[in-house]
């Protein structure tokens, strides 16, 4: 595992056999002696009995001896930081190495080698079309594709032997033999014949699920039917008790009138997620339409998850909000508006342009922005069924990762690069370049006077105002960060490496970590206060953290893929996932309301 890696800094002797003064391989403590070996050197079966007939620090017999993993031993190495071995280079002369300027940048940890080698853009893989091709970085394999050699007929299996550039390819295709011949018919025929029993047989599963769906529906909403009844009745008493206290002990304090509006809402969701599709909807247009603007949270709070919207085709990559509009795009290219007042209608327009994957929506007052892929940065009308208004190809000469507005100027990032274009037309007036790797994040200050960008070991501070000068930078070994988020008093930054790292925004000293997550920390956003902050993750979950004590107040795990965007407004959280589903999860006081036996407890994603 560790023969050809290149460590950052010489491992800690401690880190080290003391039979084979190797990097310690699947570390075992002898309970005998208390020194940690590798388990292939201590002991040649894998029933922890030692094999090893003394220890070689202190002599001490060991044979038969029992052992146990070193969970501590193993957790340091695998943390210890590594070149990629695509950014290091050896010298022809002797064994050293040096680094190379031009290959990967990344230092990652140990356990991660193997996932990143699957990911990096500079290692070199086979051309999938011949191995005659040779082995080109995967980043320049794209490149390759358009002067390789090697392309086969898409006849191969029929014989077709030919092969050649794409375009000589689509050219042969045209009056190819191998197509259709008197011997390929009948294997087509039956190809086709065991198709159609296929999807015949899906058809009358579907058929099945679809009755057994509708038969649950008719169910559900005679169901609900009785529960409105039971709470127009508890309604109607509760009315009448407050009457019979207000008449007959004047000056009394009854239960505050917040209350119950809030419990309804609670019981509606509840009843709407167990109910029909309609029935959910209504009940969560209800509560969206009661949710009061919670500048403050107070704790004891949840996060409770009423409803879901569907539409994309593919992965959700970014969420922005203008008014009661909700705008997702992503990895099927197209913008979707969603109507928080009329959920029932779910998706009430789809926006068409880009090329390729979305990455990026910024939502102002007149506009909304978006970026991604296709390099193009466009902006879009509200007032014209969301027309097309403005379109800038070739923005960057890379995908675009981030995107900010702040007053009259739009701030893009790439890769090494920032770009700084007006609002109202999108001309370009300004580029920062020579950053370090790709820039995947930008955030800015309340005032508006601060941009931040994060990039590969390394956090910029830019006025945001002509001419646009750096005024602070922070180096730091954090690796590459996916997501800033400022408050009035800490710049929060999420990683690569599963933490959220908490800056001081006045001073630039490290505070502490946000842990809890595993994987990239792709989103960050804060409550309107500054006081809790909300992170995503490629690991599936949403965390909301307190930022007074740091710690973890809830976790919810509602998506079945990598949470990639996150928005907050009034109270409503909006998640999109890997999954190609969009969360709504509302804010709520976290109250014991005896009266009517209902108790929230904070903590669960419920």
């Amino acid at each position: 595992m560790t023969s050809n890696v290149v460590f950052v800094e010489e491992p800690s002797s401690h880190l080290l056999c003391p039979v084979c003064k190797n990097l310690l391989l699947e570390p075992m403590i002898s309970v005998e002696c208390g020194h940690t070996f590798c388990k292939a050197c201590l002991q040649n079966t894998g029933e922890g009995v030692a094999s090893l007939a003394e220890c070689p620090v202190d002599s001490k017999p060991l044979k038969g001896t029992r052992s146990v993993p070193n969970r501590s031993i193993e957790s340091q190495i695998d943390e210890l930081q590594i070149f990629c071995k695509c950014g290091i280079k050896r010298l022809d002369s002797r064994n050293d190495v040096v680094e190379d300027e031009t290959g990967c940048p990344e230092i990652i940890p140990l356990a991660s080698q193997t996932s990143h080698e699957e990911e990096c853009s500079f290692v070199k893989v086979v051309c999938p079309n011949s191995a005659l091709c040779g082995k080109v970085p995967r980043s320049k394999l794209e490149d390759h594709f358009q002067e390789c050699q090697h392309f086969p007929c898409d006849f191969t299996e029929r014989g077709c032997s030919f092969r050649g550039t794409k375009q000589a390819v689509e050219d042969h295709i045209k009056s190819c033999t191998c197509q259709l011949t008197s011997e390929s018919i009948p294997s087509v025929v039956l190809e086709l014949q065991k198709e159609n029993i296929e999807l015949k047989t899906q058809v009358e599963a579907l058929n099945h699920k679809l009755a057994v769906v509708e038969q649950s529906h008719e169910s559900l909403l005679t169901h609900m039917k009785k529960l409105e009844v039971q709470m127009q009745a508890v309604t109607e008493k509760l009315n009448d008790t407050n009457g019979l206290r207000s008449s007959s002990s004047p000056g009394y304090d009854s239960y505050p009138p917040s209350r119950t509006p809030s419990t309804r809402s609670m019981r509606l969701s509840r009843s709407g997620s167990a109910g029909s599709i309609s029935g959910l909807r209504n009940s969560m247009e209800f509560i969206i339409s009661q949710s009061p603007r919670s500048d403050s949270w107070q704790i004891p709070f949840e996060f409770k998850c009423i409803g879901t919207l569907m539409g994309h085709s593919n992965a959700i990559n970014c969420i922005a909000i203008n008014g009661h509009k909700v705008y997702s795009s992503g990895g099927d290219f197209h913008i979707k508006v969603w109507d928080i007042e009329k959920l029932s209608k779910g998706c009430i327009q789809t926006m068409q342009g880009h090329t390729n994957t979305v990455q990026v929506l910024v939502a102002s007052s007149d506009f909304l922005y978006s970026a991604g892929d296709d390099r193009t940065i466009r902006m879009w009308r509200y007032n014209t069924a969301g027309t097309e208004f403005k379109c800038r190809n070739d923005a960057h000469a890379k995908s675009i990762s981030a995107m900010i507005k702040v007053e009259g100027h739009i701030f893009t990032s790439s890769h090494s690069f920032i770009k700084v274009w007006t609002a109202e037309s999108l001309e370009l007036i300004h580029t920062i370049s020579g950053l370090h790797h790709w820039v995947r994040a930008l955030a800015v200050d309340s005032k508006m006077e601060r941009l931040y960008s994060g990039s590969h070991n390394s956090l910029s501070v830019w006025d945001t105002k002509p001419p646009f000068a750096l005024k602070r930078k922070l180096d730091h070994t954090y690796g590459s960060i996916y997501s800033i988020a400022i408050t009035h008093q800490y710049i929060l930054l999420g990683t690569y490496n599963q933490n959220v790292k908490i800056i001081e925004v006045d001073t630039f000293t490290p505070k502490s970590s946000l842990s809890g997550h595993i994987g990239t920390v792709s989103a960050i956003s804060s409550s309107p206060d500054g006081r809790f902050a909300i992170t995503s993750c490629y690991d599936g979950k949403a965390r909301i953290f307190n930022l007074e004590n740091f710690l973890s107040l809830q976790v919810l795990s509602r998506h079945q893929g990598s949470i990639n965007a996150i928005s907050l407004r009034n109270g409503l959280l909006f998640t999109g996932s890997e999954d190609k589903d969009i969360k709504i999860f509302k804010y709520f006081k976290a109250i014991t309301y005896s009266s009517y036996g209902i108790h929230i407890t904070p903590g669960k994603d419920t």
